[in-house]
């Protein structure tokens, strides 16, 4: 009995210690604005908070909830563990934390270009300091209750502080500022650079042939008159010399090109100057300038995230590789019999929402283990997956079914629709 009071007031102790390295809460728009988090260009946390305002259902009561997996990576969030430095300590039993807002994980990608843009246009160290911090426990029925949320930052990198959260700079949000923020259309981007750019947009698209399609608008006419050029790459790491594509936008502010490059997650396409010399008259192009804007990293949104296949602890996804169809299955470690469960389970490939006949399939237990990717190192999930041979294009969608005669449990949604220019 001595011993477990003693346990007790540890614990107690270490909590108190912690909330007390938390620098306070805010409650409304006014405190949202009296602290440094996300207001300086090209920081990104007041979208990142008010996406994720905008994706917790609060009910009358105050108890929030989410209508995604966090523990599955959707969104690039990640675990961050139950003893952080500069949070509360936290019972395994009392849930865990988890970070979202690391802008260089691939997960990232699903986010909302008004949330990722800032990232991709600046070449600043602060662009990526921001996080949201999530309190998450589940309820037993694959729904994940939020108990907490916090907005901290990095140490900024010249104060050799490491890469920890800055305890003088982490805030609890209360469930009254989420409110306040989910009635408001945008959030404040004061201090934004390059404003007369922001209306540019750049996408990547797809062909009905499996290619990268580049698509534009927004290009101010001070530009057009100086003569732009849309320019296709790998990542947001590519080297500015390795194009894969590129095309003149030919004094149109918006419009499209088709590339022949095969579509792959990470294309991202940026605006240039066009260069013109006597070169061109000898048909062979304009010269790549001066980078102007870039866009964010492909992600086809909301058909990246996995959808659940329901009763079973599994869920489906649609991606793209090298211009192909693919699909992957999250496998819950827990869901030890899963291959005795789906032993007679496939996924179909369907060109359409609409048609009843796939294009091909696959045997559920005949996916292949992920390896070397940041799907597969997700704690509590084994990935499974299967590159098929149909060619990506728009309306493509994937279903799982538990039996070969039908049984359908899960399918995603289609793949984006096609955009005519």
């Amino acid at each position: 009995m001595v011993e477990k009071g003693i346990l007790g007031c540890f614990i107690l102790c270490l909590s108190l210690t912690s909330v007390c390295a938390v620098r306070g809460t805010l409650s409304s728009i006014k405190d949202l604005r009296g602290i440094e988090f996300g207001h300086t260009f090209p920081r990104h946390g007041l979208m990142l908070l008010h996406w994720l305002a905008n994706n917790i259902h609060i009910d009358n009561n105050g108890n929030m909830r989410l209508n995604f997996n966090p523990t599955r990576g959707d969104y690039g969030f990640h675990f961050y563990g139950n003893r952080p430095a500069s949070l509360p300590f936290l019972l395994p039993e009392s849930g865990s934390y988890y970070s979202l807002g690391n802008m260089n994980s691939n997960g990232l990608r699903a986010l909302p270009d008004y949330v990722t843009q800032r990232f991709y246009s600046s070449r600043r160290p602060e662009k990526n300091r921001d996080r949201v911090i999530l309190r998450v426990r589940e309820d037993g029925s694959n729904q994940f209750i939020v108990d907490e949320v916090y907005v901290t930052q990095h140490y900024q990198r010249n104060e050799n502080r490491g890469s920890g959260y800055d305890p003088d700079n982490t805030y609890r949000v209360n469930v009254s500022l989420l409110r306040q923020i989910q009635s408001l259309q945008t959030i404040d981007q004061s201090g934004m650079e390059d404003k007369d750019n922001a209306l540019i947009k750049l996408e990547v698209k797809t062909t009905d042939r499996g290619k990268a399609r580049i698509i534009w608008s927004g290009i101010p006419k001070r530009l057009l008159d100086q003569g732009v050029m849309v320019v296709l790459h790998r990542n947001n790491n590519s080297d500015s010399k390795s194009e894969l594509d590129k095309s003149s936008v030919g004094g149109k502010a918006s419009g499209s090109y088709n590339t022949s490059v095969p579509l792959n997650p990470g294309l991202q396409v940026r605006l240039h100057k066009e260069v013109k010399s006597w070169w061109n008259y000898l048909g062979f192009g304009s010269t790549i300038g001066e980078e102007i804007w870039r866009g964010s990293e492909f992600h086809d949104a909301n058909r990246e995230i996995p959808v659940d296949i329901n009763g079973h602890d599994a869920s489906l996804q649609l991606f793209v590789k090298d211009g192909k169809a693919c699909a992957r299955l999250y496998v819950k470690k827990s869901f030890t019999a899963w291959k005795k469960t789906f032993h007679n389970s496939w996924v179909g490939f369907y060109s359409s929402e609409g048609t009843l006949d796939y294009n091909t399939w696959q045997w559920a237990v005949k996916f292949s283990e992920e390896k070397g990717s940041h799907q597969a190192d997700i704690p509590g999930y084994d990935v499974y997956v299967y590159e098929s041979s149909m060619t990506m294009s728009p309306g493509v969608q994937v279903r799982f079914m538990l039996e070969k005669s039908g049984g359908e449990k899960a399918r995603t949604p289609p793949w984006e629709r096609l955009v005519q220019w």
